[in-house]
């Protein structure tokens, strides 16, 4: 893993650290400061996709379940004279492969994950029957049925709600979705079910921040963001 100097500064300057997944390559990550250095801790969890944090916990999806890590130290405590979080297993809630792409808590405190296996924003709660809660589904999917035919896979909130989701492509057959990788992808608006953006090449990972729509566009490498405004689309980096 090489590490950017700037960048490592810059989570110093911050006193922050960053932690991402790697689906391939099964993979949790952490990166952050340390007294001598970057600090980089992983470990394996087979097919590690969406990943949420929220003050102590943090939750992943796996190929089969979601599970809660929970830091296991106190405020100013230390393990190994460095690590001020130790996250350990607490929970887990078993979905089967459904293929989770991300996860959210939303203002009413459920979880609502994107289940891309079934093409579907579903509520995933311990307490309701089934692994999870179909919620929403693209307008163009007739059925929850199980395989990928759109590539749903992004979910963002806006003041605590769901609000907007990124797919691959409009298309209702199983790997369809694959022939429209160059210009298919759009992002809808699931309170409205309006398209906001198309003609996108694998948009994913939709955030708001300060009223902005942000978003990735993969197939071309691009940040872009979208201002509700002017209804417009702007590739930035």
């Amino acid at each position: 893993l090489h590490l950017n100097a700037d960048f490592m500064n810059f989570l110093s300057s911050e006193n922050m650290s960053v932690a991402f997944t790697t689906y391939e390559g099964g993979k949790l990550i952490i990166v952050g400061p340390g007294y001598n250095g970057a600090i980089v801790a992983e470990r394996n969890f087979t097919r590690c996709m969406a990943l949420y944090i929220e003050d102590q916990n943090i939750w992943i999806s796996t190929e089969h379940n979601i599970l809660q890590l929970e830091n296991g130290l106190e405020k100013g405590q230390y393990w190994d004279d460095q690590w001020d979080r130790l996250y350990l297993p607490r929970s887990s809630h078993f979905t089967g492969g459904v293929d989770i792409h991300e996860i959210v808590r939303a203002n009413d405190g459920h979880f609502y994950g994107v289940i891309t296996g079934h093409n579907c924003i579903a509520r995933i709660d311990y307490k309701d029957r089934g692994s999870f809660s179909p919620y929403w589904k693209p307008p163009f999917i007739n059925n929850i049925i199980t395989g990928d035919r759109c590539h749903l896979n992004g979910l963002c909130l806006e003041d605590g709600e769901l609000a907007y989701v990124s797919m691959v492509a409009e298309t209702a057959e199983p790997q369809e979705w694959k022939k429209h990788r160059e210009d298919g992808g759009i992002i809808i608006d699931i309170r409205t079910d309006e398209i906001i953006a198309s003609g996108l090449s694998m948009p994913h990972t939709p955030r708001v921040h300060e009223g902005v729509l942000w978003f990735l566009e993969a197939g071309k490498g691009y940040l872009c963001r979208y201002d509700p405004k002017t209804k417009g689309v702007e590739r930035v980096l």
